[in-house]
């Protein structure tokens, strides 16, 4: 996106800009340019920042913000986008939409949405680079973090899936 946004209601405006109405209260926007629909398209959703973690972020599949278009690196079913909305991982800044890939295979050095349940209606996660796999866990650091840092664990048992982070749009 090459315009920068400053008001309260972050979807609204990507509603906007993707040419999709308001959200009027709570309800869920149904589009018709959704990835089950429109093949050459997937839905963007709007997220908040989890409380605490640095990275997290809990994306709201009922708050659909717009659409971005399909690439060869969004090929599968499951692949959704989400904004950005926290700025203390370096590699991303807020407003940054970001494409993940749930199909494709994370390798060591991928910047991965690590995902608690990713069946439920919020999806919480934790945006990292994946530094190795282990059996039991993942080796990973801050997205764009220096080398000189250290990396840390996670537990498998509570992030059970690494999502390939395949696409980035930048904030304006």
């Amino acid at each position: 996106m090459s315009q920068v946004y400053n008001c309260p209601r972050e979807a609204d405006v990507i509603r906007a800009f993707f040419g999709a109405p308001p959200n009027a209260g709570n309800e869920p926007v149904i589009s018709n340019t959704n990835s089950v629909t429109n093949r050459t398209q997937v839905v963007v959703f709007q997220t908040s920042a989890m409380t605490g973690v640095s990275g997290g972020v809990m994306i709201n599949r009922k708050d659909e913000a717009g659409v971005i278009q399909r690439t060869s690196n969004l090929q599968s079913n499951r692949a959704i986008a989400f904004t950005v909305q926290d700025d203390s991982n370096p590699a991303y800044r807020t407003r940054d939409i970001l494409g993940v890939n749930p199909a494709a295979p994370a390798i060591d050095g991928d910047d991965c949405l690590f995902v608690r349940d990713p069946d439920a209606a919020v999806i919480e996660g934790i945006v990292r680079n994946l530094v190795k796999k282990l059996d039991d866990g993942w080796i990973v650091k801050l997205a764009g973090q220096q080398e000189d840092r250290p990396n840390h664990k996670l537990n498998r048992a509570e992030f059970p899936q690494a999502w390939r982070i395949a696409v980035r749009h930048l904030r304006g």
